[in-house]
């Protein structure tokens, strides 16, 4: 599955009703990323960061059938730490730099070992419906 950016937000011992978001609160809810490669269908890729550190996952390549995966989800300072597996699939651990966490927007940075390269996903927040 592509990965993602993310803009952090401080964190606060605060846990109140009125605390402040935190990277860890502001993450939570469902996440879609529309990732186009030129002369390839797009791929569709859904996270839903559950508050607890449960993470599930959609993926969508072309006509291909949608994978689902579960997994486990953490931040530590300014990374996203995630690891899950698809059923009969094997485990990815992604460890993404969040460069921009929004209300509505999260944007994710990782090195892709394959291709040699950085890659920057933009998420936007959507309904859990959605997914």
């Amino acid at each position: 599955m592509a990965v993602l950016s993310l803009g952090f937000v401080n964190c606060s011992n605060n846990d109140g009703p009125d605390a402040p978001p935190t990277a860890e609160t502001s993450i939570v809810g469902t996440w879609k990323a529309t990732i186009a490669n030129e002369g390839v269908d797009p791929q569709v890729v859904y996270f839903r960061f559950i508050k607890e550190g449960s993470l599930i996952g959609a993926y969508k390549d072309g006509s291909d059938p949608i994978e689902v995966s579960k997994g486990t989800w953490k931040i530590e300072k300014d990374r996203l730490l995630m690891r899950y597996k698809a059923e009969g699939g094997e485990e990815e651990n992604i460890n993404a730099k969040i460069v921009e966490l929004k209300k509505d927007l999260l944007t994710v940075s990782s090195y892709d070992k394959e291709e040699k390269r950085e890659i920057v996903v933009k998420f936007n927040r959507v309904t859990d419906a959605d997914m």
